[in-house]
C-alpha cells in the first residue's frame, strides 16, 4: 500500500492526556501513634516523690531531655496522627474522597519511577531516576530484617515517626556534640521520594507528617520495599546505583534472592555512606561496617549464633554481573514535553518529584528487540542511514518504554516524540471503523481487503463515509495531529502524518472494551511536599461502541494470521495489529498488541529517502522481537 509522503519534519507533539484508569482505593488506615497512646491503659498511680523516677534514683538532665524530646515529637505530630487516625470516607462513587485521592497519590509516587531535578547554572535539569524494581513480594525477608535491625528497630510497632528514636538521637546529639540520626525508615523514604536533604526544622516537622501519611497508605512491607527499591548504594560509571537490584547485581553479581546474610548485611551496611563504604573503594570500611550490621542483627535474635559466625567470614569474591542500563533520556523528553501541555508554567526545582509510567527492565526489552529485529533484516535491508522509533504501552496507557532512535549516542533526535511521518495503510483502521460506525456489516470479503491491505476497498469506504468521518474517527482513537490532507484517496492511503506515540496510542481503544484510554508518561508532580498535578482518575467515556470495537478486532488479528505480517509475527504472541508502507517505501509501520502490551515501530530515514525492501510486513520482524522480549520480561 502506497501513500504521498508529507513532510519529515513535520512538529509532532504528544496527543492530549486524556482520563486514566480510576486510582486503587486505599482502605482505612491503622491507628496513629497519637491514637494508639490515648488507647492505651492509664498507668499506675505514682507514689513516688517529685524529681525521683520509679527506680528511686533521682531524675537526671538526660532524663529529663529524654521525656522532653519525646513530648515534643508528639506535640509536633500529634495533629497530623490524629488526622491520619481518621478514616477516609467515600462520598460520591463517582469521585473520590480528597483523603483517599492524596493517599493513592502517595502510594504511586513512592512505588513508581521518578524524574527528579539537578540545578545546573540557573535552571533545572531533569533526569530520570529510574531503575528496577522489587514488588513487596518479591524483597528478600532476610534483607528486610537486616535493615530494620541495622536502620530502625522499632520499625514494625511505630506509626512513622518515633518519638523515643527522636529523643535518642537529641540526647546523643548532646552529649557527644555532633549530629545523630533519629530518622525512621518511613521518614528516609519520605526524604528520599518526596522532599529533599534540606536540614531545618521546618523540613523534619513535613517530614514527619508526610511519614505519618504514608503509613496510612501503605502497609509495613510496602514500605520497606519501597525504601529498598528508591534508596541509592552509591554509583558507578557516573550513574547511581539506586535500588537494591541494581546494587545486588553490581556488587555480587546476584540477584537480591540469592544473597546470603553475609552479603546482605554487607549491601545494607552501605547505606549510611555508600562511598566510604563502598567494597570497591574502600574495602576496609566496607568490612568494618558489615561487621558492625551483624552485630546488630544478632542482637535483634532473629538468626541463630552460627549463621551469624558463618556470616561473618569474609566474602568470597563474586564477579559483577553486567548491569542492562536502560535509556532513559529519550522517555525524559517524552514525559516534559507532556508536563508542559497539561501543567500551565510548569517550573520545577529541587523539590519536585514527578511520577511516570517508566519501566527499567521493560525499556531493556525494547532495546534488545529492536537490535535483534534489525539483526533479521540486515540481509535484505540496507542498514546505511536507518533509523527507527518503538514505543511500548501497558493496556491502561502507561508508556512503559520508547526509543526515539537506533543509538542515543549517535542521534539524540527523538523521532517518537518529534518527528511526524505519513501513517500509510494503518490509517485504513479509521477508515473500516468509519465504515462500521455508519452502519456497514463487516463481511468475509472486508475482513480479507483488511488483512490485505487492500488500497481500492479503503478508498471506496471512504468515499462512503466521507472523508470528515474518517479524520473523526481518527481522533476518537486519540490522533491529535490533523487531517491536513483532505482528498479521499490519500486519506485512504494514510498520506497525513501522526507522531509514533499517538498512532501506537490508536490501538488502546481495542485493548479497552472501546474506551478512550491514552497514553501517558506521567502520573503526577509534587513540588515542596504537596501535589501540585495528578492525572484524573475518572473513567474514561468510550472511544469506541462495543459493536465497532467488536467488529474491528477480527480484522486486526487477521493481518497477522493471513495477512501483511503473516509469517513475521510467532503465533505464540496472540498479536493483533496493523502494516502500514508509504510511497517509495520510505516508511514502514506496525502498531498492534499481545494480551498485556501494545507496541508501535517505525522504520525509516531521516532524510525521507526511499529503503529498498521496507514494508510494514518487514517492520513487523521488529514488533516480534521487540514484543517477544516484552513477553519474557512479564512472565
Amino acid at each position: 500500500s502506497q501513500a504521498k509522503p508529507a513532510s519529515a519534519t513535520e512538529p509532532h507533539a504528544p496527543a492530549p492526556v486524556a482520563d486514566a484508569a480510576p486510582a486503587p482505593t486505599v482502605g482505612p488506615p491503622p491507628p496513629s501513634l497519637w491514637a494508639r497512646l490515648r488507647r492505651a491503659p492509664p498507668p499506675p498511680r505514682s507514689t513516688t516523690p517529685p524529681g525521683v523516677s520509679p527506680s528511686g534514683r533521682p531524675w537526671g538532665a538526660p532524663h529529663t531531655l529524654l521525656f522532653a524530646a519525646a513530648a515534643a515529637a508528639l506535640a509536633l505530630t500529634g495533629g497530623e496522627a490524629r488526622a491520619q487516625a481518621r478514616p477516609a470516607t467515600q462520598a460520591d462513587p463517582a469521585r473520590p474522597d480528597p483523603e483517599i485521592m492524596r493517599r493513592a497519590m502517595l502510594r504511586t509516587l513512592i512505588q513508581s519511577n521518578q524524574i527528579v531535578f539537578e540545578k545546573e547554572g540557573e535552571s533545572f535539569v531533569p533526569r530520570c531516576r529510574c531503575g528496577p524494581k522489587l514488588a513487596p513480594g518479591e524483597t528478600p525477608k532476610m534483607l528486610i530484617d537486616v535493615l530494620v535491625a541495622t536502620e530502625d528497630k522499632r520499625f514494625w510497632d511505630h506509626y512513622g515517626v518515633d518519638p523515643i528514636g527522636i529523643a535518642r538521637g537529641m540526647l546523643r546529639a548532646l552529649v557527644r556534640r555532633r549530629a545523630e540520626g533519629g530518622s525512621t525508615i518511613t521518614q528516609q523514604l519520605v526524604k528520599n521520594a518526596i522532599l529533599t536533604s534540606e536540614r531545618s526544622l521546618n523540613r523534619k516537622r513535613q517530614e514527619a507528617q508526610l511519614a505519618l501519611a504514608v503509613e496510612a497508605a501503605m502497609n509495613k512491607t510496602e514500605i520497606v520495599s519501597a525504601y529498598l527499591n528508591q534508596v541509592s548504594f552509591g554509583a558507578t560509571q557516573g550513574r547511581d546505583l539506586v535500588g537494591l537490584r541494581m546494587a545486588a547485581l553490581h556488587f555480587f553479581g546476584r540477584e537480591p534472592r540469592e544473597l546470603n546474610l553475609g552479603e546482605a548485611a554487607g549491601l545494607i551496611g552501605l547505606l549510611n555512606a555508600p562511598t566510604r563504604n563502598s567494597p570497591t573503594l574502600h574495602p576496609d570500611h566496607f568490612e568494618s561496617r558489615r561487621q558492625l550490621v551483624l552485630d546488630l542483627v544478632q542482637q535483634s535474635g532473629k538468626y541463630a549464633r552460627a549463621q551469624i559466625v558463618a556470616a561473618r567470614k569474609p566474602l568470597r569474591p563474586r564477579g559483577p554481573r553486567r548491569l542492562d542500563w536502560p535509556e532513559t533520556r529519550w522517555f525524559v523528553e517524552i514525559a516534559m514535553a507532556e508536563l508542559k501541555n497539561r501543567v500551565a508554567g510548569f517550573a520545577p526545582n529541587a523539590a519536585t518529584r514527578v511520577a511516570v509510567a517508566f519501566v527499567a527492565d521493560r525499556q531493556n526489552a525494547l532495546e534488545i528487540g529492536l537490535a535483534q529485529g534489525l539483526a533479521r533484516l540486515s540481509k535484505s535491508i540496507p542498514e546505511n542511514g536507518l533509523q527507527a522509533a518503538v514505543v511500548a504501552l501497558g493496556h491502561d496507557g502507561r508508556l512503559l518504554g520508547a526509543l526515539g532512535g537506533r543509538d542515543y549516542g549517535a542521534s539524540q533526535f527523538n523521532r517518537a516524540l518529534a518527528m511526524a511521518r505519513p501513517a500509510a495503510s494503518t490509517a485504513k483502521i479509521f477508515v473500516y471503523a468509519a465504515a462500521f460506525d455508519a452502519g456497514r456489516k463487516p463481511a468475509p470479503a472486508l475482513l480479507d481487503a483488511f488483512a490485505r491491505s487492500d488500497n481500492e476497498v479503503a478508498e471506496d469506504l471512504t468515499r462512503d463515509v466521507g472523508v470528515e468521518a474518517v479524520a473523526r474517527m481518527a481522533r476518537r482513537h486519540g490522533v491529535a495531529s490533523p487531517y491536513a490532507i483532505r482528498d479521499a484517496r490519500n486519506v485512504a492511503l494514510g498520506a497525513n502524518s501522526v507522531g509514533a506515540i499517538e498512532l501506537t496510542g490508536a490501538m488502546l481503544p481495542y485493548v479497552n472494551d472501546g474506551l478512550a484510554v491514552r497514553a501517558h508518561a506521567t502520573f503526577g508532580v509534587w513540588r515542596d511536599g504537596e501535589p501540585v498535578f495528578w492525572r484524573d482518575p475518572a473513567k474514561p467515556a468510550p472511544a469506541l461502541s462495543a459493536k465497532v470495537t467488536q467488529q474491528m478486532r477480527p480484522l486486526l488479528r487477521a493481518v497477522v494470521a493471513k495477512g501483511t505480517a503473516s509469517g513475521h509475527v510467532r503465533p505464540a504472541l496472540q498479536a493483533s495489529g496493523k502494516t502500514g508502507t508509504s510511497d517509495d517505501n520510505k516508511d514502514g509501520w506496525f502498531v498492534g498488541y499481545t494480551p498485556r502490551h501494545v507496541v508501535g515501530v517505525w522504520l525509516g530515514r531521516d532524510d525521507d529517502q526511499p529503503v529498498p525492501g521496507l514494508t510494514g510486513g518487514a517492520t513487523s520482524e521488529v514488533f516480534d522481537a521487540v514484543a517477544a522480549q516484552l513477553a519474557a520480561q512479564t512472565r
